[in-house]
C-alpha cells in the first residue's frame, strides 16, 4: 500500500506548520498570488524583506512542505486501505485500487481518523504511481483536498486545502519524503480556535509553480538541499519569487555541532530585476549578495542574520 497504516497520525503537527512559517492573516478570503506567465515573479527584494525571503524559502519551507504534503498522502492511504469512512454512511468514500496501490479516492465529509481527534477528508485525489513496488515514487493530483482536524478540549480547528499536482518520492529512510518534482498548485491552511459559534481564524495561503524540492539524506540525517522553481504567499511576503540552485546545498555532518551548509550556491530572483545569491565557500564563509551587494557572514552571523536554522 502506499502508506502503511501503522503510521502516526501525530507525525506533522497542523498547527506548528502556521506558527512556524509566521504566516498567518485575520481572514481566510485572501489567496495566494497566481504566477504570471509574463511577470512570474511578483516579490521586489530589498534590504527590508531580504532576510525573511530566505528564512521563508531555504529554511522554513524544506520543513513545512515534504511534511505537509506527507499528511495529505498518509490520510488518504488510510482512508483507501479502510475501504470506507469512520462516519459512514453520513460520511462516504469512493475508491478504486490496482492490488495494495490507490488509483483515484473521493472523500465527502469523511471520517479517517478518531482517535487523539476527528479527521474528516473531502475533495479528489488520483494518484499514477512509477512501478509496483512498496517505495515507488508516483503523481498526486490533488482536485479541492481537504483534511480538517478538529480537537473539542479546548475548541480548535485546523484545515489544509490542496490543488495541483506533484511527483513524489518517498524517502528510503522510514516514514517521510525526499523528493517533490513538478509541483505546480495552491497549498492553504486555516486555524480556528475558541468558541466553536463564534471562533477566530487565521490562515496562509501559497502557491506553487514548477517547483522541485529534493532532500538528499545519509545516516545522520540530512545532508543535501536543492530547490528549484517558483513559489509564492499572501503573508508576510505578499509576492512570488522564483528558486534557482546552482551548487546543491550540502552538510557533511562532520561537526555536528556546525549548523550551516560545507558548500551551496542557491538564488532567489525576485520582480524588476531584483535578486538574492546565497554563496557558501564552507560553513564559515557565507556570502550573501542583495542586488549586486555583497555581506560576508560567519555561521552565527548568517543564521542571526535570517533568523531562522537549516534543515540539516
Amino acid at each position: 500500500m502506499l502508506i502503511k497504516k501503522s503510521l502516526s497520525a501525530s507525525s506533522v503537527g497542523l498547527l506548528g506548520l502556521c506558527a512556524l512559517l509566521s504566516a498567518c492573516n485575520d481572514s481566510s478570503d485572501n489567496r495566494a498570488p497566481e504566477p504570471s506567465p509574463a511577470n512570474a515573479n511578483t516579490l521586489v527584494l530589498s534590504d527590508e524583506n531580504a532576510a525573511e525571503a530566505l528564512r521563508l524559502t531555504l529554511m522554513d519551507m524544506p520543513y513545512r512542505i515534504p511534511g505537509t504534503v506527507f499528511e495529505l498522502i498518509m490520510y488518504t492511504s488510510m482512508g483507501a486501505s479502510r475501504g470506507s469512512c469512520v462516519n459512514d454512511p453520513e460520511g462516504t468514500m469512493e475508491s478504486a485500487m490496482t492490488g495494495e496501490l490507490p488509483d483515484r479516492v473521493l472523500f465527502d465529509n469523511c471520517l479517517v481518523e478518531d482517535f487523539y481527534e476527528m479527521i474528516f477528508a473531502d475533495g479528489l485525489v488520483r494518484f499514477s504511481f512509477d512501478n509496483e513496488q512498496q517505495l515507488s515514487p508516483f503523481t498526486m493530483t490533488m482536485e479541492d483536498y481537504s483534511l480538517r482536524t478538529l480537537y473539542s478540549d479546548p475548541y480548535s480547528e485546523e484545515t489544509f486545502t490542496a490543488n495541483g499536482t506533484a511527483h513524489i518520492t518517498p524517502s528510503p529512510y522510514g516514514s517521510g519524503i525526499s523528493g517533490i518534482r513538478d509541483l505546480s498548485g495552491t497549498l492553504t491552511t486555516t486555524y480556528r480556535q475558541g468558541d466553536s459559534q463564534s471562533p477566530e481564524q487565521v490562515s496562509a495561503n501559497w502557491s506553487f509553480k514548477d517547483f522541485n524540492l529534493e532532500i538528499g539524506e545519509g545516516g545522520r540525517g540530512p545532508e543535501s538541499l536543492t530547490m528549484n522553481g517558483q513559489l509564492g504567499s499572501d503573508t508576510p511576503l505578499q509576492g512570488s519569487v522564483t528558486l534557482t540552485t546552482h551548487i546543491t546545498l550540502y552538510h557533511s555532518h562532520d561537526d555536528m555541532a556546525i549548523n550551516c551548509p560545507d558548500s551551496g550556491d542557491v538564488t532567489i530572483e525576485g520582480s524588476e530585476g531584483t535578486s538574492l545569491n546565497l554563496a557558501i565557500t564552507d560553513n564559515e564563509t557565507i556570502l550573501v549578495t542583495l542586488n549586486g551587494v555583497t555581506q560576508t557572514y560567519d555561521c552565527d552571523g548568517f543564521l542571526a542574520w535570517a533568523g531562522g536554522s537549516f534543515i540539516f
